[in-house]
C-alpha cells in the first residue's frame, strides 16, 4: 500500500479540533491509507472523507476481539447470536490486546465488510447491542415470563441492578485469511485538554463586579438559567465520549433556556389559521361529537392553536433580546433539534460534526448571558420600584 495516496481537505476549525485529539496506541499492519483514515474519522467524528475510489473494495471476513470488563462466566464459552463470550481465545496471539485488571471475559465476533475500519465499526455496534440486552435481562428476569407460563419469574436483585457492564476500550481485529492484516489498540480518541487558569490579567478579574451582581441576584429565573448552564457544559464534556449524550444534554440546556418564553401561538403565525382551526373544530363537534377520536382531535387542535413550538419560542426570544445571529448558527440549532428527535424517536446514531456542536454551544451560551443580564436588570428595577 506504499504507493496509495488519499487527499482530503479540512477547514481551519476542523483541523484545530483534530490537532487536539490523538489516537490511543492504535497500530496498523498491511492496512490501506483509506482504512486508516476511515478509522480516524469513525473514532473522532471531526472530519469527513471525500469521495475515494472504491473499485478495489471487496467483502472480507474479519474477527474482532475485545473484553467485557467487571464480568465473569463460569463456562469456558457461551455463544449468543453472533457474539462469543469466552474465558480464553484459542489459537490467537493476544499480545496485541491489552487485558484489564480484575474480572473480565473475552468477546469475539466475526464480521464481513469491505475494509477493516468498517468491520471494526460494525462489530462494536453488534457487541453493544447484545451486551446492553444481556445487562437488561440480568437486572430484570421478567423477560423469561414470555417463554415460561408455569412460573412467575419476575425477580430482581439490588446487587445486580448496580453492576456496570463495561465493554473494554482495547480491541484487536484481523483478516481471518491473512492475520498479518490487522488493527489493534484503543477505541477511545484521547483529547488533549488544557487546564483552567485565572490570573491578574484575566477578564474574569476585570468583570468580577458584573459577575457578582448576577450571582448575588439569585431567584427562580436565574435558577433556570444556571440549570441551563450546567447542562450546556455537561453536553460539551461528552463531545469526545458520547455524541448522543452530548446532543441530549444540549437540548436540555436549550429547553431550560426558553422556559417561560411565550412565543407566538400557531393560530397567530399564519393568516386565516385561526379560522381554519375553528372550522375543523366545529366540523368535528357537529358531526362526531360523541366519538372519542373526535374529542381527542379537538383537544389537540386547541393545543396547537394556543401553543408555540420550541423553535418559535427560541426565535422569538432571540428577537426579543435583540440577539443577532447568522443563518449558519440557526442551521446548527436545527441540526441539534433534528439530532435530538433522531435519538428519541428513531433511535438513530447522531450524524453531526463536532465543530457544529461547538458553534451551537457558543451561540446558546451567548443567549444565556443576555438572559442573565436581563433578569438582573429587571430585579434591580423592581427593587428600586419597591424602595
Amino acid at each position: 500500500y506504499d504507493d496509495e495516496v488519499v487527499n482530503f481537505i479540512v477547514e481551519p476549525l476542523e483541523a484545530s479540533l483534530l490537532s487536539k485529539q490523538l489516537m490511543n496506541d492504535v497500530a496498523f499492519s498491511k492496512v490501506s491509507v483509506k482504512e486508516m483514515l476511515t478509522f480516524m474519522v469513525n473514532s473522532t467524528n471531526t472530519v469527513r472523507l471525500g469521495n475515494i475510489d472504491n473499485s478495489n473494495d471487496r467483502l472480507r471476513k474479519f474477527k474482532f476481539i475485545t473484553t467485557l470488563n467487571n464480568f465473569d462466566i463460569k463456562k469456558d464459552e457461551i455463544i449468543i447470536g453472533d457474539l462469543i463470550l469466552s474465558k480464553k481465545i484459542k489459537n490467537i496471539d493476544l499480545s496485541k490486546l491489552k487485558s484489564p485488571s480484575g474480572k473480565f471475559a473475552y468477546i469475539s465476533i466475526y464480521v464481513s465488510a469491505e475494509n477493516i475500519a468498517e468491520a471494526q465499526k460494525i462489530a462494536l455496534i453488534k457487541i453493544r447491542n447484545v451486551v446492553n440486552f444481556i445487562e437488561l435481562i440480568s437486572k430484570n428476569s421478567s423477560f423469561f415470563e414470555l417463554y415460561d407460563t408455569k412460573d412467575t419469574l419476575n425477580k430482581w436483585n439490588i446487587e445486580k441492578i448496580f453492576v456496570d457492564y463495561k465493554i473494554g476500550n482495547y480491541f484487536y481485529i484481523f483478516n481471518i485469511f491473512d492475520q498479518s492484516q490487522c488493527m489493534y489498540g484503543s477505541t477511545n480518541s484521547l483529547s488533549i485538554k488544557n487546564y483552567g487558569i485565572i490570573d491578574e490579567n484575566s477578564e474574569i478579574i476585570k468583570y468580577i463586579n458584573e459577575m457578582e451582581n448576577i450571582i448575588y441576584n439569585y431567584n427562580e429565573e436565574t435558577d433556570k438559567i444556571f440549570n441551563a448552564i450546567y447542562w450546556l457544559n455537561k453536553g460539551l464534556e461528552e463531545i469526545n465520549l458520547d455524541i448522543n449524550k452530548c446532543v441530549l444534554y444540549l437540548n436540555i440546556a436549550l429547553e431550560y433556556c426558553i422556559s417561560g418564553e411565550k412565543g407566538i401561538p400557531f393560530s397567530k403565525q399564519y393568516e386565516n389559521s385561526e379560522t381554519i382551526l375553528d372550522e375543523v373544530e366545529n366540523f368535528l363537534t357537529e358531526n362526531f361529537k360523541e366519538i372519542p377520536a373526535a374529542i381527542e382531535l379537538n383537544k389537540k387542535i386547541k393545543n396547537i392553536s394556543t401553543s408555540a413550538s420550541v423553535r418559535n419560542r427560541f426565535e422569538n426570544m432571540l428577537n426579543r433580546l435583540g440577539i443577532s445571529y447568522t443563518d449558519k448558527q440557526f442551521d446548527n440549532y436545527n441540526k441539534i433539534r433534528t439530532a435530538r428527535n433522531d435519538i428519541i424517536h428513531n433511535g438513530r446514531k447522531v450524524d453531526m460534526m463536532k465543530h457544529d456542536i461547538i458553534d451551537f454551544y457558543m451561540f446558546l451560551s451567548k443567549v444565556m448571558f443576555y438572559k442573565l443580564v436581563e433578569v438582573k436588570n429587571e430585579s434591580i428595577s423592581e427593587n428600586i420600584g419597591n424602595s
